[in-house]
């Protein structure tokens, strides 16, 4: 199979690094991948690292009329079997230039953060049923939207064994409790409520130390905060890491504060890592995250009730341990990145037969 990714990034994140691991497995399967992008250094060199071969056009922005058909020009010249498409402008003119040059498009949606122009797709493939009833509440056919949950390749987060090494290299020290977040700094993530409820449970649990890996926007304000709620010296804060494995392996517990989200991959990996985890209950994470089993589900915007789900699980060792160990089973029997991949290769050839029709 041929297949053309059109993706208009802007910064490497969880869309991103999901992207790059499809095309891995897919093209040790055999199949010819190739990814349009706008330009991001950051996005490029990680594909270059991956063995993915990309090229990157002028396809960003709304407005951008030089867009839709600087794509049909890379669809002619690559002539894939299927194209697709990634974020909403990507989404936007991948569909159309796909429609125009008359080859299959699925829209691969993350986020439930919109409808348009994911609906606008001949079909779409959601990260969760959660996006799925999205988009179809926004109009879209049934039969045309799938939900396929993103996965992991679990093996290098299920090796423990330098842990010790791991919170040292951090800092930490033996009785510290690690609390962890990998996610950028911007507004839906919500690191000042994380914030707010770490406030609350130091005052019992006093070990409390947060590792938070990311940059962004907010990064300023946050240590601000941080330090108005006396947290200065409890925060730390790592920079954008590309050793997911090793900061899992010196956490105790993964917490995610998010308002929205798609089925995130950092939670994917805290739980392979057998950490329980700390979540919202927004988009995707219900069908991650299985309440008082492999982790607790909060309401968003509710410091308190994080807290307390904290407080319970850095109270006890028995918990955390149980806990963990659930999730990586979760993980292990429903999200991998094989099991991801064998459902897409099946939704990709029905509908290319579907799109192309008889005899096509």
């Amino acid at each position: 199979m041929r297949i053309l990714y059109v993706i208009t990034p802007s910064r490497l994140s969880g869309a991103e690094r999901m992207l790059l691991r499809m095309a891995r497995v897919q093209q040790r399967h055999g199949d010819s991948v190739r990814v349009l992008s706008k330009p991001l250094d950051a996005f490029e060199r990680a594909a270059a690292d991956d063995g993915i071969e990309m090229v990157t056009g002028a396809i960003g922005g709304k407005l951008n009329l030089r867009a839709c058909p600087t794509i049909v020009e890379h669809i002619q010249r690559f002539a894939p079997d299927v194209v697709l498409t990634m974020h909403s402008t990507g989404t936007l003119w991948g569909v159309r230039a796909a429609r125009k040059a008359g080859v299959p498009c699925v829209a691969l949606m993350q986020a439930a953060n919109t409808r348009w122009p994911y609906t606008t797709a001949p079909a779409a493939v959601g990260c969760a049923e959660f996006v799925r009833q999205h988009l179809i509440a926004g109009g879209m056919s049934p039969d045309r939207v799938y939900a396929i949950p993103n996965g992991i390749e679990p093996e290098p987060y299920l090796d423990d064994e330098d842990r010790d090494r791991a919170r040292s290299d951090l800092g930490l020290t033996p009785s510290d409790l690690a609390v962890g977040t990998l996610a950028h700094f911007t507004p839906r993530k919500a690191h000042s409520d994380l914030l707010d409820a770490a406030a609350i449970v130091t005052r019992s649990v006093p070990e409390l130390v947060l590792l938070w890996a990311g940059e962004g926007p907010l990064e300023t304000k946050l240590r601000q905060q941080a330090a108005r709620l006396g947290l200065a010296d409890r925060v730390r804060f790592l920079g954008y890491r590309t050793d997911a494995p090793r900061l899992h392996r010196a956490f105790d517990i993964f917490a995610l504060p998010s308002l929205l989200e798609g089925l995130p991959l950092a939670v994917l990996e805290a739980m392979a890592s057998a950490r329980p985890c700390v979540v919202t209950a927004v988009s995707g994470n219900p069908e991650l995250v299985d309440d008082g089993v492999t982790g607790y589900l909060v309401p968003r915007r509710n410091p308190q009730v994080m807290a307390q789900a904290l407080i319970r699980l850095a109270t006890n060792d028995e918990a955390r341990r149980t806990m963990g160990l659930a999730g990586r089973k979760r993980i292990m029997e429903m999200f991998t990145l094989d099991g991801l991949m064998q459902r897409l290769r099946e939704v990709l050839e029905r509908e290319i037969r579907r799109q192309r029709g008889p005899g096509g």
